[in-house]
């Protein structure tokens, strides 16, 4: 399945801005057109549909969005203890 909606700026950075809100950690947003905040799940943010999707020979159309998706994986769990230690002391975190 081609994931369609893309977000740019990473979910698990944002999680990191999140409070909980029943089952789904929120963030606020503040909507400069309508001059309005609102409360709203990280995955309802930043993304665009086919943000990372591009067209080459050879490749799959959303190869870029999967391994992006592969780097945030792994950028979760350092960045998480970072916010958490705040410290760049680990050098396998800071790597």
């Amino acid at each position: 399945m081609t994931a369609r909606r893309h977000h740019f700026v990473s979910q698990c950075y944002l999680n990191n801005f999140a409070g909980p809100h029943k089952k789904v950690p929120q963030i606020r947003v503040y909507d400069r057109v309508s001059k309005t905040a609102f409360r709203t799940g990280i995955d309802n943010v930043v993304a665009e549909r086919d943000f990372n999707r591009f067209e080459a020979e050879g490749q799959q159309p959303d190869a870029f969005e999967n391994s992006m998706a592969g780097f945030e994986g792994e950028l979760d769990g350092p960045l998480g203890r970072i916010i958490a230690t705040r410290s760049l002391s680990n050098d396998g975190d800071r790597a």
